[in-house]
């Protein structure tokens, strides 16, 4: 997929979560992302959500990386900050759909611009980046929008292990397949 397509999908997920959040709670009736840029740096390694400050005042938004938030295809293990990695319900997991690490960034920083928006309308004084009432927000976030579609834990866990195996065993083979005499020579030859 090309980054247009993949731009559309990430602005109709954000469209999505954005009304879900408003629309969650009177509380929130008037949050709206003021900012939403997605960043194909290759060096971009980190995305961010929270508030930025737009025509003089503080309102969410997000900035993803999407180098890092779009990984190679295959099942792929999708990493979460290590205090959280290995709950259920906020944590990594396996998966072959793109898309699913794609929505994991989006809930991930739709969730810190929730809590800083919460924070800044009721003047609540700052919170741990990554403590309860962002881990609140987000396990919202997610068990709407991503957890549902992610596949078994344990079976695509088992599909990324025998792949490695097969090709562990495909590059063991394809080395046994070389004759002796040019292992040496290109051994020699270094």
């Amino acid at each position: 997929m090309d980054k247009i397509a993949w731009e559309k999908i990430a602005r109709q997920h954000v469209i999505y979560i954005e009304a879900f959040i408003f629309t969650h709670s009177s509380r929130f009736e008037d949050f709206r992302l003021a900012k939403f840029q997605m960043d194909w740096n290759k060096d971009r390694i980190s995305s961010r959500g929270g508030l930025y400050t737009v025509k003089g005042k503080r309102r969410p938004g997000i900035n993803i990386a999407m180098k890092r938030a779009i990984p190679l295809a295959g099942p792929n293990r999708v990493y979460e900050y290590k205090s959280f990695d290995g709950r259920e319900d906020i944590g990594g997991f396996f998966s072959t759909n793109s898309e699913h690490q794609l929505l994991l960034h989006l809930t991930h920083e739709m969730a810190h611009a929730w809590e800083h928006f919460e924070a800044s309308k009721y003047n609540i004084k700052r919170r741990q980046p990554h403590g309860k009432e962002f881990k609140a927000f987000y396990k919202i976030l997610r068990e709407k929008f991503l957890n549902p579609l992610l596949p078994s834990h344990a079976e695509m866990r088992n599909i990324a292990e025998q792949i490695k195996q097969e090709e562990r065993a495909a590059m063991t083979f394809e080395y046994t397949k070389i004759p002796m005499t040019t292992k040496f020579k290109k051994a020699a030859s270094r």
